[in-house]
């Protein structure tokens, strides 16, 4: 009797646990959203290091550590790099800008990034073609590109032994519309070349159209730019507005990059760096009209968005796991009870980090983010989980009480020169090491059940709770 009531109780159980996962399932599709943000213990210490800036409506890019040093990136034209003394001016464009120069007023420097020996790649935007650079690849010319182009122009610079930022050759140029999208995340490659990331040139409200899609455009892309003869070429597409290019670690094994989204998810994304080399296939992220006539970001398609029309375009349907011909990203996150989100990161560190794999976060509400070291309930696409800030007295704090300006935070993630993890916080001006503190795991969704289902076969276990330092499955 006793038996029978067990298997009974267990039957009900499973049927409890699949019909409940069933309606999350339909819930999720009706909704074609990423899944939940999870909660999560993980608690994340933010001790400030710096004030390179003063506080204010300021513009910066993601630091860079080059040849040991750590580089500022202010980007209305000016480097600034850390010293032992202070901060020493690298770079003024305002002072000696390249012949011909004209900063826009969104913005002069783009980002920056180490080359190989002496060399550093500095991405610009001028409102006209300097006088020296080569001729710019045009957007097109109909629609929405109509605009006067501004002009993406990659210089390669030398560092001079005071640190100093001399002799500009202009290696590449590209035209881009003057108040879209413009992507500009450098990443300087070991064999001398740099990897530069455009956007798609297009106003918020669009799905990229077809230039994305086409490999003959410059927009929407990564390309590879050779150092010494500037000649580019595409070796991936599909990403509408990608700022940040970094590495996963420190092998230099992969590439990890965030992309904003339009409609329902921001994307972090990860490639190994010999797939993303390889062009006899073009890393495909999918932005941008394909042939199916859909876009598609994160693992959501998007319907064709009307020129003009306030809003984005709608998530449309839900694309199957490993789908034929595109990537998919690494991790993704949704607005949920924002209005507006905007990714900004990722940071991977083996030494400020144990649990956590990627730190990322929110560019409007400054929220924290992680992916973590191959949950034990993972198949495929990782989960996304809200961190835990407290400064530096232990205290719960968060991004937004340390430096949030005009309601904005603007978080910029980046790594010391010695691999460490930092975060520089734009209207505030202020920058931080961030260390991991604690990593305490939820259950997954249904984790519950799963730990009950246990329970009731009468074996001993318990729902696992926690994980820490699990080695991470990136492949």
């Amino acid at each position: 009797m006793s038996q029978h009531v067990a298997r009974t109780g267990l039957v009900a159980l499973v049927g409890l646990i699949l019909s409940l996962l069933s309606s999350a399932g339909d819930a999720r599709a009706a909704t074609f959203a990423p899944d939940p943000i999870r909660p999560s213990g993980v608690i994340v210490r933010a001790v400030e290091v710096a004030t390179p800036f003063s506080p204010g409506p300021n513009n910066f890019a993601a630091p860079k550590a080059i040849d040991g040093a750590l580089h500022y990136v202010d980007q209305a034209g000016r480097i600034l790099r850390e010293t032992a003394s202070g901060f020493q001016t690298v770079l003024d464009l305002a002072n000696a800008a390249p012949a011909g120069f004209s900063p826009s007023s969104r913005a002069a420097i783009l980002d920056i990034a180490d080359g190989a020996g002496d060399a550093v790649f500095v991405a610009t935007l001028s409102e006209s073609l300097p006088t020296d650079a080569p001729p710019a690849r045009r957007p097109p010319t109909v629609g929405e590109y109509s605009s006067t182009p501004l002009y993406q122009v990659v210089y390669r610079y030398r560092r001079a032994s005071d640190g100093t930022l001399t002799d500009p050759v202009a290696l590449a140029s590209f035209g881009i519309g003057d108040s879209g999208h413009l992507g500009g995340g450098l990443l300087g490659l070991d064999g001398g070349d740099v990897l530069f990331a455009i956007g798609d040139g297009l106003l918020f409200g669009t799905d990229g159209r077809a230039a994305p899609q086409d490999d003959s455009s410059h927009l929407s892309k990564i390309l590879r730019i050779d150092a010494t003869t500037g000649a580019a070429q595409v070796v991936a597409k599909g990403l509408r507005n990608t700022q940040r290019l970094t590495w996963t670690d420190a092998s230099k094994t992969a590439v990890a990059m965030s992309d904003i989204g339009a409609a329902t998810a921001e994307e972090i994304n990860v490639v190994p760096l010999a797939d993303l080399l390889d062009t006899t296939v073009i890393e495909n992220f999918g932005w941008g009209r394909n042939a199916d006539g859909l876009a598609r970001e994160g693992t959501f398609y998007i319907a064709p968005g009307a020129p003009g029309v306030t809003g984005a375009p709608d998530a449309v349907g839900e694309a199957p796991p490993g789908e034929a011909g595109f990537l998919q990203p690494y991790a993704q996150f949704g607005r949920e009870d924002l209005t507006f989100a905007a990714v900004s990161g990722p940071v991977f560190s083996a030494s400020s980090f144990d649990g956590i794999a990627a730190l990322f976060g929110d560019l409007v509400s400054g929220r924290v983010y992680a992916t973590l070291a191959d949950p034990f309930w993972v198949v495929g696409q990782v989960d996304v989980f809200r961190v835990n800030l407290q400064d530096e007295s232990g205290a719960p704090t968060s991004l937004f009480e340390l430096g949030a300006r005009n309601g904005r935070v603007d978080p910029r993630f980046f790594n010391f020169a010695d691999g460490g993890a930092g975060v520089l916080l734009e209207g505030a001006g202020r920058a931080f090491r961030l260390t991991e503190v604690r990593t305490a795991v939820p259950l997954p969704a249904m984790g519950w059940a799963f730990a009950l289902l246990l329970a009731g076969m009468a074996m001993g276990s318990r729902g696992r709770s926690g994980c820490r330092g699990i080695e991470e499955d990136r492949a």
